[in-house]
């Protein structure tokens, strides 16, 4: 299934990648760490969730929600770094 992994052979079960990962295939043995600009903070997913505009998340593996554009400055754009 997609958001698991199994990095040992000879298993019959998979591990749920962790909050701050994703897994969009199947049959693989690593979960990849979501990209700047996007979170993940449930386990066993597919897909990283993007920041929305005004926020940001400038960290890769991020399992914590985007954070507010500081005072002064702004983002008008999903999914950014900065």
């Amino acid at each position: 299934l997609g958001g698991q992994f199994q990095d040992l052979s000879g298993r019959s079960f998979c591990h749920n990648c962790e909050q701050g990962q994703f897994q969009p295939g199947e049959g693989l043995s690593v979960c990849i760490p979501c990209g700047v600009g996007r979170f993940q903070n449930g386990n066993g997913t597919t897909i990283c969730k993007l920041c929305t505009a005004g926020k940001f998340q400038g960290s890769t593996g991020s399992d914590s929600s985007c954070v507010d554009c500081p005072v002064g400055h702004f983002q008008d754009d999903a999914g950014k770094s900065e």
